[in-house]
């Protein structure tokens, strides 16, 4: 445990937010909800100093607590036009429940990284999730980024050996046909020799002269050659199968299925028929399943990749269930979303402590329900 803690610390100390407020209570609010574990990796800055500080502390995070969206979107209008593209951080937008709709349409259009909506009083508990998925989100960015970078060395570095091998190869093509050449001038001129000597062409003796040419001469000259052209074909392989191995290293297996199979365990039918309804135009495919009981047999032959599960159940509830999702090795990597009906912090943090990805308080906002689909899943709704 102590090993992990200081692989956390290292990573975090790494990991640097720039908070960007319109006034300093925003600043201090946000920086009080995440006084436990980010507090020390803040730097906060009012909205017209945000570009000149991105540009000096090159944050791997920025959280935009504006007054209103529309500050907010001129601030981040401004950030994107002054920081190259390549330079910009994640962009977390805090705003008020009524904007959700707005701070939406600007995550699917790529404006910003991802938003919570809570204020004027902010869920802890929805802060730091968001703030530790956008650490998740840059060291896993970081680290396909290096990935890159090793392979594009190697890349690089087998290339250049590979074209000194191929001048190599070009260099010693060149001596051999220079030499049979000049074996075949010097066949010649011994040839003629010879006739001027005699009068006469004797053909064994030409025989003869040809054999030891091609004997003592051409056949070893050949298999040089030959030797030359084997290794550089055994690099040619090895590039090509260690090029192939690093690849795979890094490779994320792309989805063709755009379907997102999602279980939703809720004991009230109407809700469960609602939400259907309610997400039928997307690529949300939602099997309903009204106990704990129902569920756990539906997930011993299928795999959603989300659960939607109520807290609050007959029998198994939620929390119960969630447990045994949590301890079950081939379950406890499908997210889970609980779903609430009190915003209560007790419950909220049961549920977090428990396994649970996020939280949705009953009925549920559509545009930041797919918001937060979308952020876990990492598919498109």
């Amino acid at each position: 445990m102590e090993h992990l803690n200081k692989q956390q610390n290292n990573t975090r100390q790494e990991f640097r937010i720039l908070l960007v407020g319109s006034s300093s209570d925003e600043i201090r609010d946000v920086c009080h909800i995440l006084r436990k574990e980010y507090t020390r990796y803040i730097s906060s800055v009012f909205e017209h100093e945000a570009v000149e500080n991105i540009k000096r502390l090159k944050p791997d995070l920025i959280m935009v607590a504006s007054s209103t969206i529309t500050m907010a979107e001129d601030v981040i209008a401004d950030i994107k036009r002054r920081i190259p593209a390549e330079q910009l951080p994640y962009t977390l937008l805090l705003c008020t429940i009524k904007e959700s709709s707005r701070a939406y349409q600007l995550y699917r259009n790529g404006i910003i990284d991802y938003f919570v909506a809570d204020r004027p009083l902010y869920d802890p508990y929805s802060v730091v999730a968001a703030v530790t998925q956008a650490l998740n989100h840059t060291n896993s960015v970081k680290r396909i980024s290096q990935e890159f970078g090793n392979l594009n060395k190697y890349f690089t570095d087998t290339l250049n050996s590979g074209n000194d091998k191929l001048h190599e190869t070009a260099k010693t093509s060149e001596q051999v046909t220079r030499f049979i050449f000049d074996e075949l001038n010097n066949l010649k001129t011994q040839l003629n020799a010879a006739g001027r000597e005699t009068g006469i062409l004797d053909t064994r003796y030409v025989n003869q002269q040809l054999t030891s040419l091609q004997e003592t001469k051409l056949h070893p000259t050949k298999n040089h050659l030959l030797k030359v052209f084997e290794q550089q074909s055994e690099w040619l392989n090895e590039f090509r199968q260690g090029y192939t191995d690093k690849v795979v290293q890094m490779q994320i297996q792309p989805d063709d299925n755009t379907t997102i199979q999602v279980l939703l365990v809720d004991d009230d039918e109407f809700y469960r028929e609602a939400l259907a309804t309610m997400f039928e135009d997307t690529h949300l495919k939602i099997e309903g399943v009204g106990s704990g009981k129902q569920a756990l047999e539906y997930l011993q032959g299928e795999k959603p990749d989300l659960i939607l599960l109520d807290y609050q159940m007959p029998g198994l509830n939620g929390l119960d269930l969630l447990q045994l999702i949590k301890k079950d090795t081939l379950l406890r990597d499908i997210p889970v979303i609980m779903l609430t009906g009190f915003s209560s912090r007790e419950i909220v943090g049961n549920s977090i402590i428990t396994g649970a990805a996020d939280f949705i308080v009953k009925p549920g906002d559509r545009a930041a329900m797919i918001s937060k689909i979308e952020n876990i899943t990492g598919k498109s709704v």
